[in-house]
């Protein structure tokens, strides 16, 4: 028993020293020191056994710390941060800078967003795909500065496809029948039947389409815009151009709170976000108020989206589930389609080099834009030359000047911004004519002259 003791001790001596398996050789330790018949005399042992409980007891706090703090993975939504995430379920580059709403009930009202740790990170904001350089319907408008999904909204609102989709949807829906199982729900032999879409125009409501949810919308903040209607006519306008322009105010106001930050309080003092986010947008709630997109968001977490034909809105009003479940299938689709397209598909070069005007493109009189534009104007027959290009007199000139008969299609660039100009024979301006085309491909778009060579 003694010698078992002591080499415990030497166990215990050497794990305090390199750190290696303290936690065994402490608990080794005490199970050999209450064993003994005859305790040890020696301060050592006895310092080392307060030592080795000390080791235990810590052990067992930290443990205890992690037990009640540690969250196991939420895995639901984490790769369009509908919740927060713990652990480290992956080892991929987006863990722990994705980002997600503070309340899970407002993941309606956000796109998926990627914040990297620090700066230096090789993963940053732009290499995500939901970043507005990369995600079709994020990037900006270059006119309006909206994004692009706000103005495929703007199209289908102020364009007239809203109502040409209503009579298309309605003949698809016609011409299936109630008895589709994309209606009425699929079910094999006597299984349970399954639920696909779901009829669109269910008994116990008009709001079918996605065209009367945007007219709802739209008398609704009529009714609290009464005013515009005399104004308008006032400034002199005629009752068609009046309701035009009621028309893009309404959307323009409508854009203006999917894109702000902002919260609306109901009678309970319960703040909705006015926002539109991805989820949003997918489900097609643009023309539900705040409010409205809140209770939504509540009917599909406590109930689902199958078990109810209809939801109710808190006005009471209500329109069918199946209305979500359709829109989700014809606005998801392009985006799955955009998401896993063939490699040969490239999509923006953001994950390398993030384009910008502002760096691409020397600036100035020697420009790339400047040069493609010069060389475009040298070239193309004009009205004014009688449908002949500038380049075609200089050409003739040329050759003239040379006594030659052979014909050049393009103006050399001499490059005499760079470089002092010097004489050459007509065979080095023939092959000097060249040098805009690397390659095989040939055409007007790669002809590029500087200012000065053209002057």
């Amino acid at each position: 028993m003694n010698d078992h003791f002591y080499v415990c001790s030497n166990e215990l001596l050497k794990s305090l020293e390199d750190g290696l398996d303290l936690r065994t050789a402490a608990a080794e330790y005490i199970l050999a020191f209450e064993n003994l018949h005859t305790l040890p005399a020696e301060p050592l042992f006895k310092s080392l056994k307060a030592t080795a409980e000390m080791v235990l007891k810590a052990e067992e706090e930290e443990k205890t710390e992690l037990e009640n703090n540690y969250h196991f993975p939420e895995g639901i939504g984490y790769m369009f941060a509908l919740q927060h995430t713990h652990g480290e379920p992956t080892n991929h580059v987006w863990k722990d800078g994705l980002q997600s709403p503070t309340n899970p009930k407002n993941r309606h009202a956000v796109w998926p967003y990627y914040q990297p740790k620090n700066g230096a990170h090789p993963y940053q904001r732009h290499h995500f795909p939901f970043h507005e350089v990369n995600h079709p319907l994020l990037r900006t408008n270059a006119v309006t500065g909206t994004p692009a999904y706000v103005e495929m909204l703007r199209n289908w609102a102020l364009g007239g496809h809203s109502e040409k989709e209503m009579e298309m949807e309605k003949k698809f829906f016609d011409k299936l029948g109630k008895k589709h199982p994309l209606v009425s729900g699929y079910q094999r032999g006597e299984g349970k039947k399954i639920n696909i879409i779901g009829d669109t125009r269910p008994n116990g409501t008009l709001l079918h389409h996605q065209h009367d949810l945007y007219e709802r919308d739209y008398f609704r903040w009529l009714k609290d815009n009464a005013y515009r209607q005399e104004e308008l006519l006032a400034e002199g306008m005629t009752n068609a151009e009046m309701k035009e322009q009621l028309r893009r105010e309404h959307f323009a106001d409508r854009a203006k709170q999917w894109e702000a930050d902002d919260m609306v309080l109901d009678d309970k003092y319960d703040e909705h976000p006015t926002r539109l986010g991805h989820l949003g947008y997918m489900l097609g709630l643009e023309w539900f108020s705040p409010e409205e997109r809140s209770a939504i968001m509540n009917h599909l977490d406590e109930k689902g989206v199958d078990n109810h034909d209809l939801i109710t809105l808190p006005n009471g009003q209500k329109f069918p589930s199946a209305r979500l479940k359709y829109n989700a299938l014809m606005r998801m689709t392009p985006e799955m389609n955009w998401a896993i397209r063939p490699m040969t598909m490239m999509g923006r070069n953001a994950h390398y080099h993030q384009e910008s005007n502002e760096n691409d493109y020397n600036k100035g009189e020697t420009g790339m834009f400047l040069q493609q534009a010069l060389g475009r104007l040298a070239h193309e027959p004009l009205d004014e030359f009688d449908n002949k290009s500038i380049a075609s007199y200089i050409r003739d000139a040329i050759r003239e000047n040379y006594g030659s008969e052979r014909r050049m299609k393009y103006l050399p660039p001499l490059n005499i911004h760079k470089e002092p100009m010097k004489s050459l024979s007509y065979d080095e301006l023939l092959d000097a004519s060249r040098i805009h085309f690397k390659g095989k491909q040939r055409g007007l778009e790669k002809v590029r002259m500087s200012k000065h060579d053209l002057l």
